[in-house]
């Protein structure tokens, strides 16, 4: 049958808005050197004070010689971890055996993998530390998002606050809203049409062979399928033409092929809004467009979608709310330029590609109240 094409990555969709970090938008999880791959670790969690605990390490291009070490995300701190042993159990397994100090660093954690000859790959945030008695939660507070502009860039379906259907109990929008409990991270993600984000709300399968042949209509046969989801309004009407760039050359290529507001299945995300005295935020999204347009590299599966990045040149306010210690607003930088933001086109043949489209002023403010209360088995 034809099916998505199995992406790694985060964040929002039909409604959600995916933040991501990063020169090219979002850290990946798997970072390849030399053809060494570092892709997972089982368990991804472990609490301040575990000793003597089997990381089994997933990835490629591993030899007897390979030997893991444990780092605090973005730093060659170990953080408290300690690698007492890494075994050899393939070309694309090891298993480290690992002690957490009672007081290591409460953060996520990279996992380099070094081989005889200085030959070494690294996965970014495969690895969490957490306060004893949170081992086995999710590190996912419900939160709820609301859009505080009506007439913003980047603005609500006109159906008000995104609130997490575990607050709610009404999972029929498929709304994902939350906080990362330790690093303070926030994430939109209503429901995300290239990636579901959880069992209730599943992907439609809308097609019996694996011809990937072009269907009319499948955006809006998709949403009629899907039900009650909520979307996320990007308004591209004020655009920032470069020298020689047209206003209809450029508009061509925005997702829908014009330059005005329209509803997307949307990813976000904004990275340390909840940490202490956070300031400043970097902030993604990340459209996915449903698109029938012809096989992946496995020929039996087919390309449904299409995916654009939004990267805005500067990073967001994080402020304060007086009288509510649990929320934050983020904004758009009132400066000269301080809204502009970069769309850029997701090329997936062999390898992702990026292909920069134009610039697009999307001024937007929204609020982010985080409930405390944690997601149970999510993701």
């Amino acid at each position: 049958m034809c099916r998505k094409h199995d992406v790694n990555w985060i964040l929002i969709s039909c409604g959600v808005l995916l933040l991501a970090l990063g020169g090219s938008g979002s850290p990946s999880p798997l970072a390849a050197q030399d053809g060494i791959q570092v892709a997972s670790a089982d368990p991804s969690v472990a609490e301040q004070g575990t000793v003597n605990l089997d990381v089994v390490i997933g990835g490629r291009g591993f030899d007897q010689s390979a030997h893991a070490q444990f780092f605090v995300t973005g730093s060659t701190n170990p953080g408290g971890i300690t690698v007492n042993s890494t075994a050899f159990r393939g070309p694309k397994k090891l298993v480290a055996n690992i002690d957490v100090s009672q007081d290591a660093v409460l953060d996520k954690f990279d996992i380099e993998v070094q081989l005889s000859g200085g030959r070494t790959g690294k996965g970014t945030e495969l690895f969490t530390v957490v306060q004893p008695g949170h081992g086995q939660g999710s590190g996912l507070l419900a939160s709820a998002t609301e859009f505080l502009d009506p007439a913003g860039g980047v603005r609500d379906d006109g159906l008000g606050p995104y609130v997490d259907y575990f607050l709610t109990g009404e999972p029929s929008d498929c709304t994902r809203s939350w906080v990362g409990e330790i690093t303070g991270n926030v994430w939109l993600r209503p429901y995300s049409a290239a990636f579901p984000p959880s069992p209730e709300c599943p992907l439609p399968e809308l097609f019996d062979d694996g011809t990937c042949e072009d269907v009319e209509d499948y955006r809006q046969r998709l949403i009629d399928q899907l039900g009650e989801i909520r979307l996320v309004v990007i308004d591209f009407n004020d655009p920032v033409l470069d020298v020689g760039q047209s206003m209809e050359e450029l508009c061509s290529q925005v997702p829908g092929g014009f330059c005005d507001a329209g509803q997307y299945f949307v990813r976000l995300r904004a990275d340390d809004v909840f940490a202490p005295d956070a300031q400043y935020t970097p902030l993604l999204i990340q459209i996915d467009e449903p698109k029938v347009n012809g096989p992946w590299h496995n020929p039996t599966e087919c390309a449904l979608f299409e995916f654009w990045e939004i990267r805005y040149e500067q990073t967001l306010q994080v402020s304060q709310v007086p009288g509510e210690p649990d929320s934050r607003v983020v904004s758009t930088s009132t400066v000269p330029g301080g809204d502009v933001a970069q769309l850029v086109k997701v090329i997936w043949k062999k390898n992702r590609k990026y292909e920069s489209i134009g610039r697009f002023r999307l001024p937007t403010r929204f609020k982010l109240t985080n409930s405390n209360q944690e997601i149970p088995g999510y993701p």
